[in-house]
Order: structure tokens, then C-alpha cells, then sequence
């Protein structure tokens, strides 16, 4: 696993919930001491192979983006606690990352 060193956040629009998404991915990379990792967001029709070392999504566009980069499903966009737990499992699970 190659270390991640940009995550796009992404949901349909490319507005509202991945900026929301976004800000709240950059208060949990602090929590988890990752400030080495400049977090973007995009809507679902500007991701393409390679635009992130890691995705970071709302559940219901995991499907339509994951063949594009590694990536997880956020099911509660604006609650710290559950990103915190998903990115954490994701980088427990991929050490290099």
C-alpha cells in the first residue's frame, strides 16, 4: 500500500457534504497526528483513476468510486468520532499508509 499523502472526499455535487466531509476528515488526521495529508473534495463526476491516494466517501457513492482508489464508506458525514474510527482501522490496517 503506497502512503497517502492526498485524500479526496466525495459525494454527488462536489459541494455541500464533501466540503462538510472534507473539514471534518482534516480535524480527525490532526487527532491522528497525520497533518502530512492535504485533504480535497470533489463531486462523484470529477473522480477519475489516480485523483486521490485515498478516498474518503458517503456510503451511498462508495460503489461508483472505489475502482478508482483505495477507499472507505462514511456513514455519519458529520459525526468526528465515527471518521476518527474508520480512518483509524484504515491506517491500523495499512501501516505504509
Amino acid at each position: 500500500m503506497a502512503k497517502v499523502n492526498t485524500i479526496m472526499c466525495i459525494c454527488p455535487a462536489g459541494l455541500g457534504s464533501s466540503l462538510i466531509l472534507s473539514m471534518n476528515v482534516e480535524k480527525v488526521l490532526e487527532k491522528l497526528g497525520r497533518t502530512d495529508i492535504v485533504v480535497k473534495h470533489s463531486s462523484l463526476g470529477d473522480t477519475y483513476n489516480g485523483c486521490a491516494d485515498l478516498l474518503v466517501v458517503s456510503a451511498d457513492v462508495y460503489d461508483q468510486v472505489k475502482q478508482y482508489a483505495p477507499t472507505v464508506a462514511i456513514h455519519n458525514l458529520i459525526n468526528k468520532d465515527h471518521i476518527y474510527e474508520v480512518l483509524k482501522q484504515y491506517f491500523d490496517e495499512n501501516p505504509d499508509a
